[in-house]
């Protein structure tokens, strides 16, 4: 098998696609939300530490009802 080597060919950008968890970016700090698990608050939490270095703190608010607060 042969193989060409190219040099200087630019790399197309990456094809990106929306976070499900985009309206965090548009929160500021004393913003909530209400999830109905805390396995997805969990998720959620964790994804915007990792991806947009958000800081979110989540309780319980009864009923199966999870608060998420951006604290930083």
């Amino acid at each position: 098998m042969d193989i060409k080597i190219d040099k200087n060919v630019p790399m197309p950008k990456a094809a990106t696609t929306k976070s499900k968890y985009y309206f965090v970016n548009s929160m500021e700090v004393g913003d909530s939300f209400e999830v109905e698990s805390r396995s997805l608050a969990n998720a959620i939490q964790g994804y915007c530490n990792r991806s947009y270095n958000i800081k979110l703190a989540q309780r319980v608010m009864g009923d199966n009802k999870w608060r998420l607060w951006r604290i930083k």
